[in-house]
């Protein structure tokens, strides 16, 4: 049913709603700004180079408290070309504002397939390869200090990049944390793998580098609470 077209009131204006008295305003912008404080937080340039800095730290940590450091040619380029992949995880998928950083799928792409590729580089780069048997029957004590030397260390490299990079990432902080997990792994892989001679398959998969698996795990889980706003 329509109204009548003749309808009187259809013409009138709205009243325009009065504005607020001075004393309602200074109320409200009291309500709203007394809790205030000046903050300026940490620009993505600064936290990177401190990432850089606290994983570095942690590499050579880990090869001076470990002994006499491994310095054979192999173990070099292997900790030169994997601190490499850490430092592009960090600034191609991490340290870029989150709309300006590389597609959601190839980040998850690298947090779950670079932890696999650095087992597998360890596995090939082995000179030798006891059977599992004998593994468990010898030289597994030695494989489980270096992997709890390398787990606790990562974990800790782990915790100061989450504090570090907390609560800047609104989209994805599940696949930061995850991306954080895994280079503070590989931090922690490289300074064991350097100050440890050990040459064995399961040593090496088992001792050193799984615990970079564990750690993109872990990261993804903690990222999830930590790095979102």
């Amino acid at each position: 049913m329509s109204a009548p077209e003749d309808d009187p009131l259809a013409e009138l204006a709205w009243p325009e709603p009065p504005a607020p008295g001075q004393q309602v305003s200074d109320a409200i912008r009291r309500h709203c700004t007394e809790n205030l404080r000046p903050h300026r937080g940490l620009g993505r340039e600064l936290r990177a180079g401190i990432s850089v800095a606290a994983l570095g730290a942690v590499a050579l940590w880990l090869a001076a408290g470990m002994g006499t450091p491994h310095l054979a040619r192999a173990a070099l380029l292997g900790a030169f070309g994997w601190g490499l992949v850490a430092l592009a995880v960090l600034f191609t998928g991490l340290a870029r504002p989150p709309g300006r950083r590389i597609g959601r799928e190839r980040r998850i792409a690298m947090a779950a397939l670079l932890p696999l590729l650095f087992l597998a580089y360890l596995a090939l780069s082995a000179e030798a390869r006891l059977p599992l048997r004998e593994f468990f029957d010898g030289p597994v004590e030695l494989a489980a200090a270096c992997a709890l030397n390398a787990l606790l260390a990562g974990a800790a490299a782990t915790s100061a990049l989450l504090w570090l990079w907390r609560r800047t990432d609104p989209m994805s902080p599940a696949v930061s944390g995850a991306l954080i997990g895994l280079i503070a792994g590989i931090a922690g892989a490289v300074g064991v793998g350097a100050g440890c001679a050990a040459d064995e398959a399961w040593h090496l998969v088992a001792g050193h580098g799984l615990g970079v698996a564990v750690l993109a795990l872990a990261g993804s889980f903690v990222g999830r609470r930590w790095l979102a706003p």
